[in-house]
């Protein structure tokens, strides 16, 4: 009020909820309010658009003349802001420990649960814990730029991880630190093999892959992996890549034979060496994937460089604040996934069902109104992929067919579309967008970029990662 030009100073390190009384965050609000719409904040005109305000008869109309006056020095403005949002947070921790603590001493309470005020409390302290101004000029952020550039060329390696798939990588570059990359698609599509490539790919180029896995157990990854790494030995030596389904369950139906036995071994000796880490409990919050991610980062060797990958967002359990109001789950779910990618400065990627909308129109392909209740998705990620097999729902219109020539016609689609999956980069915040298509083999849960004994039909090999070629 005294000075209008500090109003913006204090504005990097408070917001209206840090003060306690009521009443002071509605002054802070209305100041902040005039100042945006250009108005001069004085206490004349803050008393005036503050009238009606009940808490204005019971301190008087001079107690804004009275702040003003006792106003501090006014270039530690930023100081004394800041001050007052840590007595916030100390105020928030208090009430956290409180809550935690009637909380486990409720029955039938988990303790992951009521341990969550906690983590929240942490995350925003450390968050606080930053500069506030962290403004910096273009030149400087460019020479932080060449510097990581630098060192990644020095290393031999790309600050990026590699998907795999060559088309996708050159229209999103790889997979980024920070980014949050949605991989949507209804059942049959291939969501669960594209996650299972990207921890394959990030583990094979010395990133760390951290897989949450809420949907499949373990041994049903591991299995997804192995048919992978053993796919182009097995067509090299001119047999059939290994089932999934017969190897994730061995003891159901017809069994591996030895030489399909002895191939498993061979690909479990290579995944072994990679280091992928499968977490496979269910009902987990996003507090508590992000607490044990953090967890395992502080005690990994890989430091930044890693990939982690949840399947999918759909299972994963709402914490009690917003529990039964689904768009505020959603929303509170990915933009606890971006806050994780940019804390721990690694990609995570999240893997997402789509509504049953796309069921009901001809033409199946998916677009971002379909994601699931909430614009939040669409909002909070860096890389928004729809994978799609026309040849899942030609195989669909072959059983639905109604006469000779509608059969003929899906059996002309299936054969055409078989083993072609299609990759929409329907969002992508850091360049262009567009479809790219890739080879994949349901049975043997496998995503290449071409069939086995073509050449890729697409540019190749625009982006050097800078990761040497594994073979077995």
């Amino acid at each position: 009020m005294v000075d209008n030009t500090q109003i913006d100073r204090a504005r990097g390190s408070l917001v209206a909820w840090d003060m306690y009384d009521p009443f002071h965050q509605r002054v802070i609000s209305q100041i902040f309010e005039d100042h945006d719409a250009g108005r001069v904040v004085t206490p004349l005109t803050l008393r005036s658009a503050m009238k009606f305000d009940p808490a204005i008869e019971i301190v008087g109309e001079g107690y804004l003349v009275s702040l003003a006056r006792a106003a501090p020095a006014l270039p530690n403005v930023p100081d004394y802001c800041r001050i007052i949002a840590e007595w916030r947070l100390k105020r928030d921790a208090f009430e956290a420990c409180r809550m935690v603590q009637d909380a486990i001493l409720s029955p039938g309470y988990s303790v992951a649960n009521a341990l969550q005020p906690i983590v929240e409390i942490f995350d925003a302290a450390a968050a606080a814990s930053e500069p506030a101004d962290r403004s910096q000029s273009a030149g400087d952020a460019a020479d932080r730029m060449f510097r990581e550039l630098e060192e990644a060329s020095i290393a031999d390696r790309s600050v990026a991880c590699p998907t795999g798939v060559d088309a996708l990588d050159e229209i999103i570059g790889g997979l980024f630190p920070e980014n949050l990359i949605i991989v949507a698609g209804r059942p049959g599509m291939g969501k669960s093999i594209l996650g299972g490539k990207f921890a394959l790919e990030a583990a094979r180029a010395g990133f760390f892959a951290d897989w949450y896995s809420l949907e499949m157990s373990g041994k049903e990854c591991a299995a997804r992996v192995i048919c992978d790494v053993d796919f182009d030995r097995a067509i090299e030596k001119g047999a059939r890549g290994l089932a999934y389904n017969r190897l994730s369950h061995h003891r159901r139906g017809r069994s591996l034979t030895d030489a399909e036995w002895q191939r498993a071994m061979e690909a479990r000796q290579e995944l072994g060496s990679l280091p992928i880490h499968i977490t496979d409990r269910d009902r987990l919050t996003m507090a508590q994937i992000a607490g044990l991610a953090r967890a395992r980062a502080a005690r990994s060797e890989h430091g930044r460089r890693r990939v982690i990958i949840i399947d999918h967002l759909g299972l994963i359990d709402p914490s009690d604040r917003y529990r039964g109001r689904k768009v505020d789950e959603l929303s509170e779910i990915t933009k606890s996934a971006k806050q994780l990618a940019k804390s721990l400065k690694c990609p995570v990627v999240l893997l997402s069902q789509l509504s049953r909308d796309v069921e009901k129109r001809d033409d199946k392909h998916p677009g971002l109104a379909d994601l699931r209740d909430s614009g939040s998705i669409e909002q909070d990620a860096d890389v928004v992929l729809f994978p799609f097999r026309p040849e899942y729902y030609a195989k669909q219109a072959i059983r639905n067919a109604r006469s000779t020539e509608q059969k003929a016609t899906a059996e002309f689609n299936a054969n055409r579309d078989r083993n072609l999956i299609e990759i929409d980069v329907a969002k992508n915040r850091h360049g262009p967008t567009d479809m790219v298509s890739a080879w994949v083999e349901i049975r043997s849960s496998v995503i290449r970029n071409s069939a086995p004994g073509e050449k890729s039909s697409g540019p190749q090999a625009a982006i050097d990662f800078g990761v040497p070629e594994i073979r077995g």
